[in-house]
């Protein structure tokens, strides 16, 4: 194979492998943060009488 070929081949294969691996890393990162939410269930709201008494808060 002549160096040409060789060098337009890394031009090609080059970019493509980072690119694989910018994917990678960003989906591992994102996986990690939805196991975050792992287990949680939303936020609880309680309205009415049966609410607590939580008056430090409130304005």
């Amino acid at each position: 194979m002549n160096p040409t070929a060789m060098v337009i081949a890394t031009l090609i294969v080059m970019p493509a492998l980072g690119l694989a691996a910018w994917v990678w890393f960003a989906m591992a990162r994102v996986e990690e943060e939805l196991r975050s939410f792992n287990g949680f269930e939303g936020m609880h709201f309680e309205i009415g009488p049966q609410a607590p008494d939580h008056s430090e808060g409130a304005t």
